[in-house]
């Protein structure tokens, strides 16, 4: 019979975590944009999210808010796999179905360590490893955006609901579409650019149409994906988790054995 320190062991808000990563971020990148404006580090109209945070102090507040948000990510992807894996074994929803899911655990994972990279090497700083990461980070998370669409409508009707996957194929198109759109007017806007400090753009100079573009469109994908996220709300809300069983080994007076704790007992 269970204790009632292992009832209060058992994770029963879960759908808290989508809820939580889609707030921590809009918060972090207006702090950070405030503080990057009056520091007069960037201009205020529309600069990228990463300019906001790549300058001292506000780089450190980006790197932290980032580096949490990562680690909100990776919860979500392993909630989602996990309920995904239960239900492909329960409901037998096919060898195809449960592919996916592993390929949007990996493309999750991946994503979210492309998160850290970008959180940790500012564009002032490490510019190319900082580009690497942002694309590795957006682009991931588009294919998982992608995988986690098709494991839907293949879900349903046994599980989940038809509005919420067409809202997730509308954030998932949203988002690659915006992604391609945002980098090929960034590329542009520097081919017309005649130098000058890329963070502080202004009006007058050429190539600021296609950077504001660029810049606008980024929010949008950012959004999109953050919205897209923030879907799994629902369905989390019938996930539960125990603490795992810890197996300790030892070997007292040279004979071995093994302790099984759990909920924090022997």
């Amino acid at each position: 019979m269970r204790s009632r320190e292992a009832e209060e062991m058992i994770l029963t808000k879960a759908y808290l975590i989508p809820v939580i990563f889609g707030l921590w971020l809009p918060i972090t990148f207006i702090i950070t944009y405030v503080i990057a404006v009056l520091k007069d580090h960037v201009k205020p109209i529309l600069p990228y999210i990463s300019d906001t945070g790549g300058r001292a102090p506000e780089s450190s507040i980006f790197g932290v808010a980032l580096t949490i948000a990562g680690v909100l990510m990776i919860m979500t992807v392993y909630i989602r796999f996990r309920q995904v894996k239960n239900l492909v074994e329960e409901r037998d929803l096919g060898v195809v179905t449960s592919r996916l899911n592993n390929s949007g655990l990996y493309m999750g994972v991946l994503a979210t360590f492309g998160c850290l990279i970008t959180a940790n090497f500012q564009v002032t700083n490490a510019l190319p490893v900082h580009i690497f990461g942002a694309m590795m980070c957006f682009g991931l998370l588009i294919v998982f955006q992608i995988v986690q669409v098709i494991i839907s409508f293949r879900m349903y009707p046994t599980f989940g609901s038809k509005a919420v996957n067409i809202i997730r194929l509308i954030f998932a198109l949203m988002s690659s579409i915006g992604l391609g759109i945002s980098n090929i007017a960034g590329i542009i806007s520097l081919m017309e650019s005649e130098g000058g400090d890329m963070m502080k753009w202004t009006k007058d100079e050429k190539g600021y149409f296609m950077h504001l573009t660029s810049v606008i469109v980024e929010y949008i994908v950012l959004f999109s994906t953050i919205f897209f996220i923030t879907t799994f709300t629902g369905e989390f809300k019938m996930v539960h988790f125990q603490e795992p069983v810890l197996i300790v080994s030892y070997v007292p007076n040279g004979l071995e054995r093994k302790i099984c704790t759990k909920q924090g007992g022997t």
